[in-house]
């Protein structure tokens, strides 16, 4: 169980988390890399991720609303079933992570790059993007936009 850490620098890659708690947790230019987090316990789940790198890691069928990942690279890392309402995940980058059936109500991804998200396979309402990222949300219906 963690409660009220700054983890900064660390590397957690290949770490086993089943069953750990994560409570009032930082973790701040940080590295994760093949990390699943299915098994946590997410009882009063509160965490940050600010500029870490985040890749190839798992957060499928987790509730973990305003959760925070800031300026971080979160690559190839699946979101699936997942409530992130109210998230933020202002000026990351998000190149060929997954988002499916997961709740993206009132999230934030201003200034997030190289997302790819279903409209309709996602909940989006109240959800906030930035210009020219934004355009990404069209890409499951194969129109083209012309400038």
């Amino acid at each position: 169980m963690f409660i009220d850490c700054v983890f900064i620098c660390c590397n957690l890659s290949n770490v086993k988390v089943d069953n750990c708690s994560f409570r009032g947790i930082i973790f701040d230019d940080c590295k994760f890399i093949n990390v699943s987090f299915t098994a946590i316990n997410p009882f009063l789940l509160k965490w940050v991720f600010r500029k870490c790198k985040i890749e190839f890691c798992n957060f499928a069928g987790l509730k973990m609303k305003h959760s925070r990942f800031i300026e971080s690279a979160i690559r190839g890392t699946d979101f699936i079933n997942v409530d992130l309402d109210g998230s933020d995940f202002a000026g990351s980058d998000r190149r060929d992570s997954r988002f499916h059936n997961a709740v993206l109500e009132n999230a934030d991804f201003s200034g997030a790059s190289n997302y790819y998200i279903d409209p309709t396979a996602n909940k989006l309402k109240k959800a906030k993007f930035s210009c020219p990222e934004v355009l990404s949300l069209l890409a499951p219906f194969e129109i083209r936009v012309e400038y």
